[in-house]
């Protein structure tokens, strides 16, 4: 398999022999249905990565020398530090490893520190990506309803998340989130702003819910056709929370609209709720990370910057 340093590292002919072959792509997207393969977007993306300076995304094939087996591709998220694998077709899950191996060596060279990816938990390429080096950091389940049971009780009171509730939504995802978690998905302020913009959606629409001046709610959401997929952050310190969080989301149902939940398994109160709601369990997923080499000096500048954040 060929490398140039940036995103050209195959030819035409390789891409169109893979896509004949493909069955389904098995990364999954926060908006994307699972095992969706759109051929003109990936072609498009073919020609767009071969422009000479293509830094922001990149496609890798895996070959036996003779016969492409797998195709991976990745684009970073907002800025450059985090990548998120969105493409992976692979006829034969056990060459996807080469494929993701590759592509995780050109994002390095665009500037990326840790590239991600999440793949169904009965997915025949998972294996490979773990010896590839992604490893798996958290579990979530996708929970979805077409009809949703209206709560009478009191809803959060959300409001249009704002550039100044930046520093807020990073001390609520450290609240929120397990240690073991943050430190494989975002470990700077840098890292978790970028997963704020999920791959295939430009602007999602975020509201947060303050209390006592400070935020303990966090909801993004964003609609393709007539699916609409949601995030919830909440504080696990407030006890009623999960729920009105739910609430809030299904009071933005319209009619005609289903909803999508990833939720992950540390957030076990949210998964009662949905349930209680009329949500069911749609799919496991796996969550998986690989760290990238980064430069000593670069390092210990974003890790000054994280200080300055979080005394600011």
């Amino acid at each position: 398999m060929s490398h140039t340093g940036r995103a050209r590292v195959f030819h035409l002919p390789a891409l169109l022999a893979i896509l004949a072959g493909a069955g389904r792509n098995e990364a999954v997207g926060w908006l994307e249905p699972p095992g969706a393969v759109d051929q003109q977007r990936i072609l498009t993306r073919f020609g767009r990565d071969q422009l000479p300076l293509s830094t922001r995304s990149a496609l890798a094939v895996s070959h036996d020398g003779v016969k492409p087996r797998a195709l991976a591709g990745g684009r970073a998220r907002a800025g450059s530090a985090v990548w998120e694998v969105d493409i992976l077709i692979a006829p034969e899950p056990a060459a996807a490893a080469a494929a993701l191996d590759q592509l995780a060596i050109t994002a390095t060279d665009c500037g990326a520190r840790r590239i991600t990816m999440r793949l169904a938990m009965d997915s025949p390429a998972l294996e490979a990506a773990r010896s590839a080096g992604y490893m798996p950091y958290a579990a979530e389940t996708l929970f979805a309803a077409s009809s949703v049971a209206r709560s009478t009780g009191p809803r959060l009171d959300f409001r249009v998340a704002g550039s100044a509730d930046a520093h807020g939504l990073f001390m609520l995802y450290n609240r929120a989130v397990p240690q073991e978690v943050r430190a494989r998905e975002a470990i700077t302020l840098e890292e978790w702003s970028a997963t704020l913009n999920p791959i295939g959606v430009r602007h999602p629409a975020q509201f947060v819910v303050e209390s006592e001046g400070e935020i303990v709610g966090w909801l993004r959401s964003a609609q393709r056709g007539s699916a609409v997929t949601f995030d919830v952050l909440v504080d696990p310190f407030e006890d009623d929370l999960a729920v009105r969080a739910v609430d809030g989301a299904c009071a933005l149902l319209g009619p005609g609209h289903s909803l999508r939940f990833f939720v992950p398994t540390y957030m076990q109160s949210m998964e009662r709720r949905l349930e209680a709601r009329g949500f069911f369990a749609a799919g496991e997923f796996a969550l998986l990370s690989r760290q990238l080499a980064v430069p000593i000096a670069e390092l210990a500048r974003a890790q000054v910057a994280e200080k300055a954040a979080w005394v600011s």
